[in-house]
């Protein structure tokens, strides 16, 4: 067996087996991965809505279930959104100048001591950078 035929043989076996190389598209497949019905979540999604929110409300603990730290945690998420809708509490721009920000709760106890970050900014503290 030479060269050129062993190549085939490894990428008919790969295929085969679902495995697909780099820079091959897959094509587009409209079938949801668990239940075979159409995926109506988008294109790069696996599962169908219904199948993913299954899955969600099986793997996902209740809020009852939750630690009463994270309990605290949740409440404090959950009422600092809520003042943002209400336009109680305005998102401010990131320290680097960034707009698209989400809020670092400082004091879990009080929702509205929030310092607005990008995710540039909350992944990598080290960084600071300052809009000129």
């Amino acid at each position: 067996m030479n060269d050129s035929e062993r190549q085939r043989y490894v990428e008919r076996a790969l295929a085969a087996a679902g495995f697909v190389p780099r820079g091959v598209s897959r094509g587009t497949v409209k079938a949801c991965s668990g239940c075979g019905g159409p995926r109506d979540r988008g294109a790069m999604k696996a599962y169908c809505r219904e199948c993913h929110n299954s899955y969600a409300r099986d793997h996902r603990p209740k809020h009852a279930e939750l630690d009463p730290e994270a309990k605290r945690r949740a409440n404090c998420r959950r009422h600092t959104g809520m003042l943002v809708a209400r336009g109680q509490l305005t998102k401010t721009l990131c320290s680097c100048g960034a707009t698209d920000v989400s809020a670092v709760h400082l004091d879990w106890d009080d929702p509205m001591n929030v310092t607005w970050k990008c995710k540039r900014c909350r992944t990598n503290p080290t960084v600071t950078i300052v809009a000129a």
